[in-house]
């Protein structure tokens, strides 16, 4: 059986440790406290970059830690602790983006691009460099970094799409100005 996100359900519920139980509610109530505070991160003069989370993965992990329920302060459901996030943004990325100029740190985040016809709110949502921080202390996944632009008029935005440019331009480009 199925959840509606790809996961396949457990054939026989696995019983969590009280350890595990506790773990795993406590993580649900951090995480939101993290959450609430996303308006402040991001209007902090000093927050010059945030990042992406596939909204697929996170809806995903709220189930996994009965997100709703806890956060409520109620007890978790059925299906609490049973199926794990895994890997956090992988439907996000292109597998293969040797066809575009990389920068020459492998970790800078230059070098991750996003799938075309991504959409904000639907496939990502944007969070602060201490939410992200505390979701790679729980699980793994690829950061996907994004610059924090402040405009002229004082308001902000995230530069999602990276502009790639084409090992194939380059190249061409090079050969022309060698050439003439």
């Amino acid at each position: 059986m199925n959840d509606g996100f790809g996961q396949q359900l457990p054939e026989q519920l696995v019983e969590l440790l009280p350890e595990e139980r506790d773990e795993l509610i406590e993580q649900a109530k951090d995480l939101h406290e993290q959450f609430e505070q996303f308006e402040e991160e991001f209007n902090r003069p000093d927050t010059d970059y945030m990042y992406i989370l596939s909204n697929r993965w996170l809806q995903v992990w709220k189930r996994y830690v009965s997100y709703d329920l806890v956060t409520k302060g109620q007890e978790p459901d059925e299906l609490f602790g049973q199926i794990k996030p895994g890997y956090m943004n992988d439907d996000l990325t292109i597998d293969d983006n040797s066809q575009f100029v990389s920068f020459p740190d492998t970790h800078d985040y230059r070098n991750i691009v996003l799938k075309d016809g991504l959409q904000a709110e639907k496939d990502y949502i944007l969070v602060h460099e201490r939410l992200w921080d505390k979701l790679r202390f729980y699980y793994n996944g690829v950061a996907i970094k994004r610059p924090v632009i402040t405009l002229s008029s004082g308001l902000k935005r995230v530069e999602v799409r990276l502009k790639q440019v084409k090992n194939s331009f380059l190249f061409f480009f090079l050969a022309y100005h060698l050439l003439y």
